[in-house]
């Protein structure tokens, strides 16, 4: 199973209360006919119907923390993706329990996130009487944060009692280095999943994902030496993995003279943060990503100067709400060597359209990032921009879905 390439799908790009031209925080990625969520705030599932993806194909759901912004849009959602089993959606029997063998078959929908996400799902959805039909939910959290074991950001409530469509999670604990390496069943496409701490207001982490090696290129001309010999060509698959080829005459084909370097493409996304928690690691996780999506809430632009507004304000006024500036985004990305910078996660204040007005604003914001990181390499997303990373890790974004929606709600 191999991936060609990854599609990006940025559903809101909005901090904390949605805008006219931003929704509240979830990322669509697309990969082999799947989809995976970051995050769901509010009205995501609208976003998502204007996008070639449906709400089924989503098959799991990872949530950086339990802020309204990027959770609100959570229990509807699963029942958008219930309709895909056959059934679900608000009904009579929210702890009830099914007949059908249909659920005892499904792959569950599998989420990812720390303590308090089971209880939320739980509430939520249980006095709601919502029933997610023949559709199996798996609700598995993160613990031992720093955040709830030293800072004392434990959940509020608990719900002890699963919901009928539940089946049992984990309780993932982080390795010996402060990384949560998540375990990944058969079904999965080939990736790797890390999680990060963050430093934020509240319990946070953020997500690495890394695609398992893919086997370098072949240099062709090694099939006439295996021909001239009567090797059969079938053992080039074992020969691109590393294996070496013995010749009938002794000479021995080393891969590393004819095989290409390894290659896997790494895509980051960090949510709401002013820091990470375990910077010395978490870098060493970070370094070489292709792609590193990151919070930019909080910019200085030049109408922010001419009032007297310092950058050095900006970035005190940032980080005690525990979240970040272009700068402070692109000095992280430099500092682990990413290829590309993309900023999310804006004020309400930037708005997300194509007037000159925004267009100017969003321009300042990221050449606010480019002075540190470098020109051409740093994107601000809108909201259902898509940007497709090809398997040679280059990226390529698109806006027509942008401006579609624009003429629709124009005409």
């Amino acid at each position: 199973m191999q991936l060609d390439y990854l599609d990006l799908t940025f559903l809101g790009t909005s901090s904390g209360a949605p805008s006219a031209t931003r929704n509240q925080q979830s990322l669509a990625l697309q990969m082999l006919g799947e989809t995976w969520l970051f995050d769901c705030g509010e009205a995501a599932q609208h976003r998502l119907m204007r996008t070639t993806t449906s709400a089924p194909s989503i098959r799991r759901i990872f949530i950086s923390h339990l802020h309204g912004d990027h959770v609100f849009g959570l229990p509807g959602m699963l029942c958008a993706i219930a309709t895909g089993y056959g059934g679900g959606t608000s009904s009579s029997e929210a702890l009830g329990h099914t007949s059908s063998d249909e659920v005892d078959d499904a792959q569950p929908v599998i989420i990812y996130g720390p303590q308090g996400l089971r209880a939320f799902l739980r509430a939520s959805l249980g006095n709601a009487y919502a029933t997610l039909g023949s559709m199996k939910l798996q609700i598995n959290e993160l613990v031992g944060l720093r955040a709830i074991e030293h800072q004392g950001m434990r959940p509020h409530c608990t719900v002890s009692e699963p919901l009928s469509s539940e089946v049992e999670g984990e309780s993932i604990e982080p390795d010996a280095d402060g990384v949560w390496r998540l375990p990944m069943d058969e079904h999965a496409p080939p990736l790797t999943i890390e999680a990060l701490e963050l430093d934020h207001s509240v319990p946070t982490v953020g997500w690495v994902l890394t695609e398992r090696s893919r086997p370098g290129k072949l240099d062709p001309s090694v099939i006439p030496i295996l021909k001239k010999h009567s090797i059969r060509l079938t053992q080039l698959k074992s020969f691109k993995l590393g294996v070496p080829i013995e010749l009938p005459d002794g000479t021995v084909l080393e891969p590393s003279q004819y095989v290409g370097k390894a290659t896997s493409r790494k895509l980051a996304i960090l949510s709401d943060m002013r820091a990470l928690k375990e910077p010395a690691v978490a870098e060493a996780v970070l370094s070489g990503a292709n792609l590193l999506v990151h919070e930019a809430t909080n910019a200085c632009t030049n109408s922010d100067e001419l009032n007297g507004v310092s950058p050095k304000k900006v970035e005190r006024t940032a980080r005690k709400h525990g979240h970040s500036t272009p700068q402070m985004a692109a000095a992280l990305a430099r500092r682990v060597k990413a290829q590309h910078l993309l900023l999310t996660h804006f004020s309400v204040r930037y708005v997300g359209d194509s007037t000159p007005h925004a267009v100017r604003t969003m321009d300042e914001v990221r050449a606010l990032a480019e002075q540190l990181f470098g020109a051409g390499r740093v994107t601000a997303a809108v909201d259902l921009m898509t940007v497709r990373m090809f398997i040679d890790g280059t990226l390529q974004e698109s806006l027509w879905a942008c401006f579609f929606c624009r003429f629709i709600d124009d005409g």
